[in-house]
């Protein structure tokens, strides 16, 4: 199981946080721990948008993938559906304020 950094016990760094930079990490992980064949990958929510990335840049290293209540790459198209509890809870504004208190959190936050 690979944690991308600032989850679990590890420190988030000062890299730019995107799917690239998931990627990129996945492929030294993969490296350094010798492993050659092909992987199945799993993601969940934006770990799934990181696993489709990895798809696109690397098939040849992908025996399958699972993705597991995956972020899409077509998001933006998501915003056009009705989803009424979804919706109660807030607009992207508001998630997008809320994710920005949860980066400034402490680790043990």
């Amino acid at each position: 199981m690979f944690h991308r950094p600032g989850l679990g016990e590890s420190d988030i760094g000062a890299e730019t946080r995107n799917t690239e930079r998931v990627v990129n990490e996945l492929v030294d992980l993969l490296t350094q721990l010798e492993i050659t064949e092909k992987v199945i990958l799993a993601g969940h929510s934006y770990g799934g948008l990181c696993v489709q990335h990895f798809v696109r840049l690397l098939p040849d290293r992908v025996a399958g993938i699972i993705l597991v209540d995956s972020t899409s790459v077509d998001l933006e198209e998501l915003d056009d559906l009705e989803l009424p509890i979804l919706d109660e809870v807030g607009s992207d504004e508001y998630w997008l304020e809320a994710y920005r208190v949860y980066s400034l959190m402490e680790p043990s936050e």
